[in-house]
């Protein structure tokens, strides 16, 4: 559901989704290999998008559990992906359990049997380098190389299906209307009380700046009993949010128009941050709850009012402004966190007319200009003087 606003904005949360595991019963004595796919939050995984990722192995036997490998380079050889450092081979008796994250050494991650955590010597921080942070769901008691995913990856392997770290934004930019008819008003007598007119607007987004992201924070992830990683949580008020931890430091002002003239907004919505390439761009940010006066973006555009009346040369006269303004994205949204694996798109739309109701953006009857009579009364002189004729 998208709600609008003046300057509105829409949030797109998903559905969790579930998969299945399929385990050989005994080693093959192969190569181990993966299969990996990205989690979204639909009913549906995707292929796996980044280019590497580092992977932990443990063993166990009756014997107890020893580490297999630790941080190994898993990249894509031919069709397969698989440990580039060194080839690792099934056993024909025990299991292996496996932690995966991504990219490969992106933030040093410590990561134990039963924990994932970026930030434990510094805060990792989040760049404008689109960095698609990612851990894995760990793979359990896996004995030889399955089919899981390989509608995905296209060869078996140990299922590793990925999660996304950080949030995504997107932003696009639309106006409410820009063109608006007045039609005629009688009475009931059918005489013309007001005349048809038709006013028309252009409106130019010259800059839409984001400022005062957070870009700095901990992640820890620990297992729980059903091996799935539990989640941050941060609390505000009834609310819980699956955000960083700690969240400090900003990311550099982000300018989303992009087009050295500005954008001239149509009805329908347009991409902002659009790179040389024509397509648009998203960007990775520390998952974080939204506060006042904390991240906010600035709105400088311009409008073109073309009136319905005619000025000394006959042409319909035009007036000219420029509107600025600072805005609370806490404020004019109901979104309150950017929350880990969420994929959110703000849709920027504009009333080219003054505001009166917020609720009302679609046409500018709310503020039709209308006056409000009154007279002053006579002030009464008792001229002290005699006309005679």
């Amino acid at each position: 559901m998208k709600k609008y606003f003046i300057l509105a904005a829409a949030a797109l949360m998903a559905l969790a989704a579930c998969t299945k595991t399929q385990v050989t019963p005994e080693g093959d004595g192969s190569a181990i290999s993966f299969q990996v796919a990205n989690y979204v939050e639909t009913k549906a995984n995707v292929a796996f998008s980044n280019e590497d990722f580092g992977a932990y192995c443990w063993y166990t036997t009756d014997e107890g559990t020893t580490p297999y490998f630790s941080d190994e380079k898993v990249a894509k050889v031919g069709s397969e992906w698989r440990t580039v450092n060194a080839t690792y081979y099934w056993h024909k008796t025990g299991y292996m359990d496996f932690i995966c994250y991504s990219p490969y050494q992106e933030g040093a991650p410590a990561v134990t049997e039963t924990s994932i955590a970026w930030g434990k010597a510094a805060p990792y921080e989040v760049k404008m380098d689109n960095k698609d942070l990612m851990y894995a769901d760990k793979a359990v008691k896996q004995t030889a190389n399955t089919s899981t995913y390989t509608a995905l990856s296209g060869t078996n392997g140990v299922p590793t299906l990925f999660h996304h770290a950080l949030a995504k934004l997107s932003f696009k930019v639309k106006a409410n209307f820009l063109t608006y008819t007045q039609e005629e008003v009688k009475d009931e007598e059918g005489n013309v009380l007001v005349e048809s007119s038709t006013t028309d607007w252009e409106v130019t987004l010259k800059s839409a700046k984001l400022t005062g992201i957070y870009n700095k924070g901990k992640l820890e992830l620990m297992l729980g009993s059903d091996n799935k990683w539990v989640l941050p949580k941060t609390t505000v008020g009834s609310d819980k949010f699956n955000v960083w931890t700690s969240p400090a430091g900003a990311l550099d002002a982000v300018e989303l128009v992009t087009v050295e003239d500005g954008v001239e907004l149509t009805t329908t919505a347009q991409d902002l941050y659009v790179g040389k390439d024509g397509k648009a761009q998203s960007f990775y940010v520390l998952p974080q709850v939204l506060k006042a006066a904390a991240q906010k973006i600035y709105l400088e555009f311009d409008i073109k009012t073309t009136l319905p009346t005619l000025d000394e040369n006959g042409q319909r006269r035009v007036i000219e402004e420029t509107y600025a303004k600072t805005l609370d994205l806490s404020e004019f949204s109901s979104l309150k966190a950017w929350q880990m694996n969420e994929n959110i798109v703000y849709t920027i739309c504009i009333k080219p007319t003054a505001v009166k109701d917020p609720a009302n953006g679609d046409d500018p009857t709310d503020v039709i200009i209308t006056f409000d009579p009154a007279q002053a009364d006579w002030k009464t002189i008792d001229a002290d003087a005699t006309i005679q004729i």
